[in-house]
This record gives structure tokens, C-alpha cells and sequence, in this order.
């Protein structure tokens, strides 16, 4: 059985956490940020193996290792590099608001936030339905944090997906070792396995 800190969502998620705090290194330099990404998952995968072996409590562990970085190179790492790539042009665009999103555009948008709320509370002495008007325009300051925070958790939302794939992916790949330790398996296990069986059947058959 593999250990709950080498299982291949744990070990994407420190993995996750590794890439995070790179990520913003490489804003706009994608193919770059791909090569560098590649290179943390071989070494954190290695790292991981080089522990997992340590610990002795596997025949085979070169096999966990195979499984971990096949399934960190051609299913986390892209999926995380295109979700990355996506998070990281949203946070140097603002979430979509541009220079809106700056401290100083931020001030430009309260200036008009509180102009047009200025504006439609003396039209709303008159016309009491524009007061909604009033509460929207003072909202226009928030917009650009509102966005970044709503753009932020769907990020976290789809990291998070795909956490749960990878658990789903080595729950799947539970037996991998499993038919190459078969042809191994000692001859006298065998002919007790086979014993037991022909035990099972014969009980079976008595019963009925």
C-alpha cells in the first residue's frame, strides 16, 4: 500500500504549492515557464521517490516512480500550466479593468463612482426609483477587486478539480504493481492459493 504523502494528489499538491510560488516569475514568458516548470516537477518527483525508497516498505518502487512522474508530466503539468498561463494574464490585466485596476485607477474610479452617486441622489428627491442608481455607482470603486477575487477562487476552484482527478487517477492505478508482483509470486503461495480455492469450491458444492 503507498503511504498517504506519496500518493500522486499529495504529492502534485506540494508539487502545487512549489509552481505557485514561481508562477508570477514568469509573467509573459510562457515557454519559459514551461521549461521551468518541467524541470521543478522532475526534481520533486525525484525527491519524492528518493523518500518513498527510503522508507523500505515497498519491493518495487521504481514503479510508484514510473506512475508518479508519467502521471505529473502528461496530466498535471499541462493542465496546470494552461490553467497558470490564464491566471497569470488576468492578475497582470486586472481581472479585464487594465490600469482601472492600479491604485490610481482605483482613485479615478471612486472620483466617478462618487460624482455619479452625487448626481443620481439629487435626481432620486424626485424619482425615488434611482436610488438602486445610487448604491450601484458607489459600488464602481470595488469592481476591479470583486473581479480579481471572483477570478482568483475559480483559479483555486480548478486547482482543486484537478487535485480530485489525480486522487481518482491513482485509486484507478491502485493494482499497477500488482500483476508484475503476480509473475513473482513464490510457487508455494501459489499452490496454497489454489488449494484454498479447490477448499472454497468443494464447500460450495457440499452446502448445495
Amino acid at each position: 500500500m503507498i503511504p498517504s504523502d506519496y500518493r500522486l494528489e499529495n504529492v502534485s499538491a506540494r508539487l502545487l504549492e512549489r509552481l505557485e510560488g514561481t508562477r508570477r516569475s514568469y509573467a509573459g514568458r510562457a515557454p519559459e515557464a514551461r521549461e521551468q516548470f518541467e524541470r521543478i516537477c522532475r526534481e520533486h518527483v525525484d525527491a519524492a521517490l528518493a523518500e518513498f525508497k527510503g522508507l523500505n516498505i515497498e519491493d518495487q518502487p521504481e514503479l510508484h516512480g514510473e506512475f508518479l512522474m508519467r502521471e505529473v508530466l502528461e496530466t498535471f503539468l499541462p493542465r496546470y500550466f494552461r490553467l497558470a498561463t490564464a491566471q497569470t494574464q488576468a492578475e497582470n490585466s486586472g481581472a479585464g479593468f487594465g490600469p482601472l485596476a492600479t491604485p490610481v485607477g482605483r482613485i479615478g474610479l471612486a472620483g466617478a463612482g462618487i460624482a455619479a452617486a452625487f448626481f443620481f441622489a439629487r435626481v432620486a428627491l424626485f424619482f425615488p426609483l434611482a436610488w438602486p442608481v445610487v448604491l450601484f455607482a458607489l459600488s464602481v470603486p470595488f469592481w476591479p477587486a470583486i473581479a480579481m477575487r471572483a477570478t482568483r477562487n475559480s483559479y483555486n476552484s480548478e486547482l482543486q478539480s484537478l487535485l480530485q482527478d489525480l486522487a481518482q487517477i491513482q485509486e484507478q492505478a491502485g493494482a499497477y504493481a500488482r500483476p508484475d508482483k503476480l509473475k513473482h509470486q513464490d510457487p508455494l503461495d501459489e499452490a496454497l492459493a489454489a488449494a484454498k480455492a479447490r477448499a472454497r469450491a468443494q464447500k460450495d458444492k457440499s452446502s448445495g
